[in-house]
């Protein structure tokens, strides 16, 4: 249990970079494909944080990416999105 409170996390998995009264800046650049991008934003909505997000994604597309998952979750909750992808 004494391990459980004294872990911090790892790094670039919902890594909190900068803390500001306007925003949150989380590094989880770990998260390589569109579903485990859906679930660190949404573990940030549970955790309680209530400001929009402003999602910075990019990569590499993989094949069969259903995009409208990614739609939906940020028409939602989104404030801002950057995306950049490699060829």
């Amino acid at each position: 249990v004494k391990v459980a409170y004294e872990f911090c996390g790892l790094e670039h998995r919902l890594e909190p970079v900068v803390s500001k009264s306007a925003a949150l800046v989380i590094n989880d650049s770990k998260a390589t494909t569109l579903p485990a991008t859906l679930a660190a934003c949404n573990a940030v909505l549970t955790a309680g944080y209530n400001k929009k997000i402003i999602l910075l994604v990019g990569g590499q597309e993989k094949k069969g990416t259903d995009w409208n998952l990614l739609k939906h979750f940020l028409n939602k909750n989104s404030a801002a999105v950057a995306v950049t992808f490699f060829c």
